[in-house]
């Protein structure tokens, strides 16, 4: 009985071992894991008092239950994985019939040509007495502010003639918009940028579908209206 007791005392110091090393890798015991423990009961079990039948059917059943418990998670992953892989390649597939059709897209950015202005398109939550449309370089520094008079609920259109807050030509290229609007108790007015181009193309970025409107890059997700082609 002693000698036992000691192994008993081995077994015990090494599984709360192990148990403490798989502990900081894992917080859940897998089905190897508990089949591996369940091994190990049964081949250091007292002889003296070994595990009753009710014991021994109740620990299978608890391994079984964590088996199936396993598979369908497996499964359930894996159907997933899969689900997530054909709507991406559908959405890809979608994007290049896109090329050539006028889209309307959310976004903050604004194209401005080498001569010439530009028209920046926002939408209203509702009617604001005062909107102003902040025009920004890709250092967040203010190129110009725009100001409008109001505006009504919906769409509403502002024109940037290309100009700085100096009067100079800004530089051809893509900016960034800020937008502010209030109401006439000038409580704050919800103001979403967008603007509508042709799709020129599209580009594939970690396998995602990106269109290429007015020279910008737009995610699938942005695209707010698709045109119907003129006959």
């Amino acid at each position: 009985m002693p000698i036992l007791s000691s192994t008993n005392a081995v077994v015990g110091s090494s599984s709360t071992s192990q148990g403490t090393t798989q502990g900081a890798s894992r917080t859940t015991m897998g089905k190897d894991e508990f089949l591996r423990l369940f091994v190990t009961k049964l081949q250091n079990q007292d002889p003296m008092s070994p595990m009753q039948d009710e014991d021994f059917v109740a620990q299978m059943a608890q391994f079984s239950s964590l088996e199936q418990l396993y598979n369908m998670n497996q499964n359930l992953e894996n159907a997933l994985t899969a689900n997530g892989l054909m709507s991406q390649s559908i959405s890809n597939t979608m994007a290049t019939t896109l090329i050539g059709r006028t889209v309307s897209v959310s976004t903050d950015q604004v194209l401005l040509p080498a001569d010439g202005s530009t028209d920046i398109h926002f939408d209203l939550d509702r009617a604001a007495s005062d909107v102003i449309v902040r025009v920004l370089d890709s250092d967040g520094s203010l190129v110009r502010a725009l100001h409008a008079d109001g505006g009504p609920a919906g769409t509403n259109t502002i024109t940037w003639d290309g100009l700085d807050a100096y009067g100079n030509r800004a530089a051809a290229g893509t900016y960034q918009l800020s937008l502010s609007a209030k109401d006439t108790d000038a409580q704050e007015v919800g103001a979403k940028p967008y603007f509508s181009g042709t799709v020129s193309g599209v580009r594939y970025t970690d396998g995602q579908a990106v269109l290429v409107v007015n020279n910008i890059l737009i995610p699938l997700a942005n695209v707010l209206e698709v045109v119907a082609n003129d006959e």
